[in-house]
């Protein structure tokens, strides 16, 4: 089911490939759907994840890759029997920033890796990337995985699911924690995770992919690294963002550091472009997709990182959240963390980037954050606007929601605030014809806004009042915001209101999602 609509899934091969010999574009963004460009890896093969809608996608295109050949010579696995490279001993050697752009490989079958080797040293930040899927979403092309192993063949990381979900090919961002050697393999989603959670490996018929190892420093995207010298807003640093495209979006950026310390904080910068276009009725948003931690499904942090958005001074809070409160790619009830809050373009904002719980030493405390500015969501304004009540403050007065362009009918989509945690605000939509369920996803808390025990009901009309309750639910910290049942069609009202805004965090802003099928 998708509940989430991603503007513009277009050009997702390229933001995040890394720039050799692939000049200067705008392609930085690896998974920003309306902002084009950078495209990179995608996401968690078979776990489905959100959808998205289509749309431009700005202007990226494949740039960063480099082309087709890369190292080549090898093939990747090339053709089966015991003669691949399908062990540590037979790993097939690769250079991270290659001058020719990738590797390519094909998969002997959906149960054997193929295993990688390369030299890095203590320190580097850098990102394996694969190409097998592309813009498509099939189950017959494999669905790439990519793990981690030092030199003594030990997990560090693995990354099945792009964050956001841009597709079916993977990425990995990580810190190398000493001077060495490591592997990395690539493989199907059933060998890594077996058939439960992945596409049928029956169906498989394309198992060419395309593989590359670089620092972030390399990549088409826009880097911005803070360290603990960047620890309070007089030295914050800067973030950096790429080339306006042709159809007035910006390419994903991406935020890194490592700590050096149990509870250090970083501190970044921020100004919002005020010449992005966006769709009508939308508004800007700053977006921060956190990459998961840890070595099972993640990036080999051992640190979750806490997240404060404020205003340039550092005294009005408008968003917080803990990634200790967020689960993985694969659970689909507790999803990683993306803070989304609302943002004026041409106005200074701070990112506190707090060691949540990491030890600071050795390398192994360290994160990366994917920020686009835009608008990466869907999400229709209400009619009442930010700051104010009264307008759809009861059924009554209720706001009609139609379905946006580019939305399967009987989707909506509703971007709003509710003043200082005490507004309600009411809706009302028709059906189309022959669905038979519905469902309310929201993004409230867990975006980092300060509105607590937000809850959204949906109500049949009846005689022009809500009828008995059908489906409703009160939004938590440590749980993805979502609800369905069964529905008849017709017109239905939908009511949100919060009982508090958190003391300390001025954002009372939320974005649901409204479906029938």
């Amino acid at each position: 089911m998708r509940l989430r609509y991603l503007l513009g899934l277009t050009l997702l091969g390229s933001a995040l490939a890394f720039g050799a010999g692939c000049g200067d574009s705008a392609e930085d963004d690896p998974q920003d759907p309306g902002a084009g460009g950078e495209g990179g890896s995608g996401g968690d093969g078979g776990s489905g994840g959100d959808g998205g809608t289509g749309g431009d996608g700005g202007d990226g295109g494949d740039g960063g890759t480099g082309g087709d050949g890369g190292t080549g010579g090898d093939g990747g696995s090339g053709g089966g029997g015991d003669d691949g490279p399908h062990s540590f001993e037979n790993a097939l050697d690769i250079s991270v920033n290659d001058e020719n752009g990738v590797t390519t490989g094909a998969l002997k079958d959906a149960e054997t890796p193929d295993f990688y080797t390369f030299t890095g040293k203590a320190g580097d930040r850098i990102v394996i990337g694969t190409i097998a899927q592309g813009d498509e979403d099939s189950n017959t092309i494999i669905d790439t995985v990519i793990t981690l192993y030092d030199g003594d063949k030990k997990l560090l990381a693995r990354n099945d699911d792009a964050f956001p979900r841009r597709g079916r090919d993977s990425s990995l961002f990580t810190v190398l924690p000493a001077d060495g050697d490591y592997y990395f393999t690539v493989e199907d989603c059933n060998s890594a995770f077996g058939a439960d959670i992945c596409a049928p490996a029956d169906e498989i018929e394309v198992f060419d992919y395309q593989v590359w190892v670089a620092n972030t420093d390399q990549l088409v995207a826009k880097e911005t690294t803070a360290t603990g010298a960047n620890g309070d807003i007089a030295n914050a640093v800067s973030v950096v963002y790429g080339d306006r495209s042709d159809q007035g979006l910006y390419p994903m950026s991406i935020l890194d550091g490592i700590f050096g310390a149990a509870g250090e904080t970083h501190v970044f910068s921020f100004t919002p472009p005020n010449d992005v276009t966006l769709p009508a009725d939308h508004r800007l948003r700053a977006e921060f997709f956190v990459q998961g931690i840890g070595k099972e499904l993640g990036n080999g942090s051992d640190a979750n990182i806490k997240i404060r958005i404020t205003n340039a001074a550092g005294d009005v809070v408008y968003s917080s959240a803990d990634q200790a409160n967020h689960g993985d790619a694969h659970d689909l009830e507790n999803g990683l963390l993306n803070v989304s809050v609302p943002v004026t373009g041409g106005e200074t904002y701070r990112l506190f980037v707090e060691n949540g719980d990491g030890s600071g030493q050795n390398n192994a405390s360290f994160y990366f954050i994917e920020h686009y500015v835009g608008t990466y969501w869907y999400g229709v304004v209400e009619a009442e606007g930010e700051g104010s009540t009264g307008a759809n403050d009861d059924f009554a007065n209720a706001e009609t929601l139609t379905t946006p362009s580019g939305v399967t009918p009987g989707h909506f989509v509703v971007d709003g605030n509710l003043f200082e945690g005490s507004d309600v605000d009411w809706f009302v939509v028709d059906t189309p014809e022959g669905i038979a369920h519905a469902g309310i996803s929201c993004h409230v808390r867990r975006a980092g806004s300060g509105l607590r025990d937000f809850t959204a009901e949906l109500f049949p009309v009846a005689d022009d009042e809500p009828g008995t309750k059908l489906i409703g639910a009160t939004d938590a910290a440590d749980k993805d915001f979502g609800i369905s049942g069964a529905a008849t069609p017709g017109s239905y009202f939908l009511k949100l209101s919060a009982g508090s805004l958190e003391s300390g965090i001025a954002g009372d802003y939320y974005r649901c999602f409204l479906w029938f099928e």
